[in-house]
Parts: structure tokens; sequence; C-alpha cells
């Protein structure tokens, strides 16, 4: 209709997934300078499942989250985009093999400095 633009075939294959599986957002916090995650990764997802009613699943994801991202921060060379990279290749499977599904991974990761007192 009143749209601007095309819409691309990449746009209609992510909104079609969203609308069958649902997204899953990982949410980081970490010091990349002293290379440590500072909390527990928060998981929050859309049209994937209900968090309430799936407290044992999220937290499965939230540790193979966390494990991923200790891992990645052992290597010097890890950046922010290769974090978010082993984020996603290592969610994708497990929470495939888990749920039979297959939900967008969105990885946010910040870059928190913590001063020392």
């Amino acid at each position: 209709g009143n749209r601007i633009g095309e819409i691309g075939g990449a746009v209609i294959k992510d909104r079609k997934i969203m609308a069958n599986d649902g997204i899953l957002v990982v949410i980081v916090n970490v010091d990349m300078k002293k290379r440590e995650l500072l909390i527990k990764p928060n998981i929050t997802t859309r049209g994937f499942i209900l968090v309430n009613e799936n407290e044992e699943l999220i937290r499965k994801i939230e540790n193979k989250a966390e494990q991923t991202i200790q891992n990645a921060l052992k290597n010097p060379k890890s950046t922010f985009a290769t974090l978010k990279s082993d984020i996603t290749e290592t969610l994708y499977p497990f929470i495939n093999s888990l749920t039979g599904r297959k939900p967008i991974i969105l990885p946010i990761i910040l870059d928190i400095k913590r001063n020392k007192k």
C-alpha cells in the first residue's frame, strides 16, 4: 500500500520465521576489556514460548548461552561480532533439539566498563 520502497526477500523470510517460530533475544552484559561476563545472560522471547510457563527451558538456554560466552571470552581475539556469531551458532541447534522450533536468535551485547573501587 502506502510504503516507500520494496520489501526484500530477506525481510519476508524473517517475517515468516517470526510468524511461525518467534524471536529469542539474548541480552549479555560483558566487560570486554577484562574479558568477563558480568551477569547471567537474560533471555526474552516474543512469539516463541511463554517465559512464565517454561522457566526450565529458559534456564537451560541461559546456561548454554553463559557457557558459550565464557568460552568465547577466553579467546583474546574474540570480538562483538564473533561473540554474537558464537551465541547464534550454538543456541540455534540447541533450541531446535529441545523444542523442534527455529526462532530468530538476536544477541544484544552490552560492553559495561566497571571501575575498580
